[in-house]
């Protein structure tokens, strides 16, 4: 792993515990579910830290857990991220896993995709 490389894979821990420092002013957040009531695009840091967690505390009555299982650089300006996912929506239980995507430019991550498996 790069020098750069591994700085990356810090930053996309600290991001994960939603750190403003990790993520650009300008970010933009891709959020898909198979539950259509979480499909969301997140523009701005200001609205992924704020919006992102509300939307998600929301739909599932404060149920909603992740936790970062792994996370590795794919060359020097993408970071994947497997993480496991809980939540309750409507009485019924949801867990699997996601993979998020980080590009990362200048320091900080200026886009990401999360992309959950079907069992969510």
């Amino acid at each position: 792993m790069t020098p750069r490389s591994s700085a990356n894979v810090e930053l996309v821990r600290r991001g994960f515990d939603d750190d403003p420092n990790a993520f650009h002013e300008s970010v933009v957040w891709h959020f898909q579910s198979p539950v259509p009531d979480l499909v969301r695009h997140f523009s701005g840091r200001d609205e992924l830290l704020r919006d992102l967690p509300r939307m998600l505390d929301e739909v599932t009555s404060g149920t909603f857990s992740k936790r970062l299982t792994d996370v590795w650089a794919v060359g020097d300006d993408l970071v994947v991220a497997h993480v496991e996912v809980t939540m309750t929506i409507g009485g019924e239980d949801h867990n699997g896993s996601s993979v998020v995507v980080y590009r990362i430019a200048g320091g900080v991550v200026v886009e990401g995709f999360d992309i959950p498996s079907a069992s969510i």
